[in-house]
């Protein structure tokens, strides 16, 4: 939505300051310094926090706790000087800029105006949700590097996989989690951000993850409790990416809350018509445009071809992801995605799927197709 951004500005009401900011057309309201400790800024919204720290000579200790309320929301501090101290401190707070002084307004519209766009492109998540035509086609390993691509953007991303037992994602991310989806989906409706960062697992590759268990279950995730999880992360996250098992009925009408559905499918025969099965009880749901197919180790050789795939779903092949065996074993050896290593062609695919589903890419590059088998697939001719 192109909703406007606003500042806060915490610290005492410099005029300096404040003709800086009303020059850059942005609403601003002032707090207190002590505000810090009790003020609760909407997630909803678009905004910046302005801190002016000049007068207290280092980061104020409610700042932390400030911090912890606020994860999404951009932090400016306005400091006397860049000395290494004040610095740390501020990298501690998570201080995206640091400006000295003497004020000067053009690098401040030009912070200000740099964390404009990162905040205000959507006030709401994006959920990307994976789903196998069957298993065994590689969901997990498209849902793991999406995930990690988004998050090398620097947004805040949370990766769920919806397994609730002996779902691979944690390792394919090096991670070892205390807690698992089932611990999640049983908070899920008084689930906020404090008790999420509880229950997430942070990872190397800057993915916050809420894991599979390793203990056997039989129960599938409850439909509404799903629901309230994939609100809570749109509300906290720029992105939210699911690894999710093959749906029930009640599932169904979950997902029709996600931005994109990517289906991942397979060359033969049984995926194929098991793929266009799923995309036949997608496409109402979800209309053609949300819903994009990804071809895992990709055969330009196989006998049923990208062509009669699509024609059989009636869905748009988004990805060809080439078959590297090697890299995707080193990758998964060594608990790091592949995109994160930025090395081969399926790292290369798989980023720019990520820039694709975040809605990063305007121009859509076709991919040539063969015509084929279709007629195995669909019984039509």
């Amino acid at each position: 939505s192109g909703m406007m951004t606003s500042v806060t500005l915490f610290g005492p009401p410099d005029p300096a300051l404040l003709d800086g900011l009303s020059r850059l057309r942005m609403p601003v309201s002032v707090q207190t310094l002590d505000d810090l400790a009790t003020v609760t800024m909407a997630s909803t919204t678009a905004t910046i926090a302005v801190v002016d720290i000049r007068s207290t000579g280092g980061v104020p200790d409610t700042l932390a706790g400030w911090r912890r309320r606020h994860a999404g929301v951009p932090l400016v501090l306005v400091v006397r000087t860049l000395e290494p101290t004040v610095m740390l401190e501020a990298m501690r707070a998570g201080a995206s800029e640091c400006l000295p002084e003497p004020l000067d307004v053009a690098a401040l519209a030009l912070a200000l105006g740099r964390l404009a766009k990162e905040t205000a492109p959507d006030a709401d998540g994006r959920v990307t949700i994976c789903l196998g035509a069957k298993g065994g086609v590689g969901t997990t390993t498209v849902a793991v590097n999406l995930a990690a691509s988004l998050a090398m953007t620097g947004a805040r991303t949370l990766l769920i996989d919806l397994h609730a037992s002996y779902g691979d994602a944690a390792i394919y991310l090096g991670a070892d989690p205390r807690f698992s989806i089932v611990d999640v989906l049983e908070n899920a409706h008084r689930l906020d951000a404090v008790l999420a960062r509880t229950l997430t697992t942070t990872t190397a590759a800057g993915v916050d993850l809420f894991a599979s268990s390793r203990q056997a279950l039989v129960a599938p995730a409850d439909a509404d409790r799903v629901r309230h999880l994939l609100e809570f992360g749109g509300r906290e996250y720029r992105h939210v990416v699911v690894d999710c098992p093959l749906p029930d009925a009640a599932m169904l009408d979950v997902l029709a809350l996600a931005h994109k559905v990517v289906l991942v499918t397979a060359q033969d025969v049984a995926t194929a018509a098991r793929t266009t099965r799923l995309a036949s009880l997608l496409t109402p749901r979800l209309g053609p445009d949300r819903c994009d197919l990804v071809l895992n180790r990709f055969d330009a050789a196989a006998e049923l071809g990208q062509a009669d795939i699509e024609r059989a779903t009636s869905l748009h092949v988004r990805a060809l992801l080439p078959f590297e065996s090697r890299t995707a074993l080193e990758a998964m050896t060594d608990g790091r995605p592949v995109v994160t290593t930025g090395q081969g062609r399926l790292a290369t695919r798989l980023n720019d799927l990520a820039r694709d589903v975040a809605g990063l890419v305007e121009a859509r590059k076709t991919v040539v197709a063969r015509p084929g088998l279709f007629s195995r697939l669909s019984g039509r001719r």
